[in-house]
């Protein structure tokens, strides 16, 4: 039950009675067969309306970023519009789905009575919060939705399964994490580039606040006085490149409270004083970072064979049908 409950937490919150409102007119067919995986079909309906609750979640996000009209935008430079991309990714999760369905006995996955009447609730719940022409347009009826919702379950279970018989460890060396404290001043360019004496004037501000440290001042309240800013932060391997290497590369020969000179790159100057050579926090979070990487890594390679096993045929006759001409809102 916990499973399904965060499943629909985070990947179907509208039916938490949000709602949804939709314009145009036109209804498919759901019941047209628009896909096989293997040798068992899917339904245009289910397909559908995976795709047009993504939808939903996707539209205020890119119009925020491009405008209106981004469906028919490159938006990859691979030559595809984002329509395209989009209908490949939803079709690509429903493969998964019906893999991971058929692949559920070899793992034991069962669902409960529980969960079972749970997505019942739940698709009943979504129905009864939407209005008749919107549902339509999202094929969406109570056998559909339990559909998906079951597929989603299901899918969640089994791919925690095959990401536990991973056995992934991850060592402290592996995860390893120092902390160090720096502080920044951007060059910045062109008519806002800083002249040669004002680059000049900003290093010996920043060897002042080198001297107080060194002085067993705090990084922090010194550079609040000369009106810096000093963010912590932490690296290691494998997550050191966020920052300019010259930095990282000064960080490296310090010792635990030992600062840096001034460092200068074309962009920028900088600050650094080690804070901790192993910061046992910033330690364990990258290991669950580098865990769950390697799960994924290793249930992608899984999945891989399956989809060989499990080969996807598209009817594209039915799947064109599905077109990007309304908009969707999660209801306030």
């Amino acid at each position: 039950m916990k499973v399904y409950k965060a499943l629909v937490a985070a990947g179907l919150c509208v039916c938490m009675a949000l709602g949804m409102t939709g314009c145009g007119n036109d209804a498919l067919d759901g019941s047209q067969i628009v896909a096989a995986v293997g040798e068992k079909e899917m339904t245009l309906g289910e397909a559908n309306f995976l795709l047009r609750y993504q939808q939903v979640q996707t539209e205020s996000y890119y119009e925020s970023l491009v405008g209106e009209g981004f469906y028919d935008m490159d938006l990859y430079g691979d030559g595809t519009t984002y329509s395209q991309v989009f209908k490949e990714d939803v079709m690509d999760q429903m493969q998964e789905y019906y893999i991971l369905e058929e692949k559920a006995a070899d793992y034991g996955i069962v669902l409960t009575d529980e969960e079972t009447a749970a997505i019942t609730e739940a698709a009943e719940a979504f129905l009864d919060a939407n209005e008749k022409a919107t549902k339509e347009q999202m094929t969406a009826d109570q056998e559909t939705v339990e559909r998906v919702l079951t597929l989603m379950t299901i899918g969640t279970k089994v791919s925690a399964k095959v990401k536990e018989e991973a056995a992934v460890t991850v060592t402290d060396e592996e995860a390893a994490q120092r902390a160090f404290t720096y502080i920044t001043i951007s060059k910045g360019s062109d008519d806002s580039a800083l002249t040669d004496e004002e680059i000049q004037e900003k290093k010996e501000i920043l060897a002042g606040v080198a001297e107080q440290v060194k002085a067993g001042n705090e990084m922090e309240g010194a550079a609040v006085e000369a009106e810096l800013t000093a963010y912590p932060v932490t690296y290691g391997e494998g997550n050191s490149d966020y920052y300019a290497a010259e930095l990282i590369s000064a960080v490296d020969a310090l010792k635990e409270g030992e600062v840096t000179e001034v460092i200068e790159t074309d962009s920028a100057l900088y600050l650094a004083q080690l804070t901790s050579e192993f910061d046992e926090e910033a330690t364990e979070s990258r290991k669950e970072t580098l865990k769950t990487t390697k799960e994924n890594e290793y249930y992608n390679g899984v999945l891989e064979t399956w989809k060989e096993e499990y080969p996807l045929t598209v009817v594209d006759s039915v799947w064109e049908k599905v077109v990007f001409n309304r908009s969707y809102d999660a209801a306030q």
